[in-house]
């Protein structure tokens, strides 16, 4: 059983919130209550890869192809299922937010 320092932790919630962050408030593409995202974590061509589902079809929305995190025991698989996962808890506990993606 591996076991992550908190410095593991803290520098994986940065990255992901610093990509999200940057993703939402500086989008150009809105998506209201009626057609909300759906999250995937897919493996595209050997990249683990974070897409979304829109009335457009299906967009990247973040590909994890870093092994930055790889010693703490985060692989891109990993880290593509856990943030994909936050992502759709999110939208079902926001339902009535408007949701940008950038394109």
């Amino acid at each position: 059983m591996k076991v992550f320092n908190a410095a593991s932790y803290y520098a994986l919630y940065t990255l992901t919130s610093t990509i999200i962050l940057n993703i939402f408030l500086g989008s150009s593409v809105s998506v209201n209550a009626q057609q909300k995202p759906i999250f995937s974590c897919i493996n595209k061509r050997g990249i683990w890869t974070t897409v979304v589902g829109t009335k457009q079809g299906e967009k990247n929305f973040i590909s994890w192809d870093s092994t930055y995190f790889i010693t703490s025991g985060y692989t891109p698989k990993i880290r593509c299922n856990q943030v994909t996962g936050r992502l759709n808890l999110f939208l079902k506990t926001h339902p009535n937010s408007t949701y940008l993606m950038g394109e």
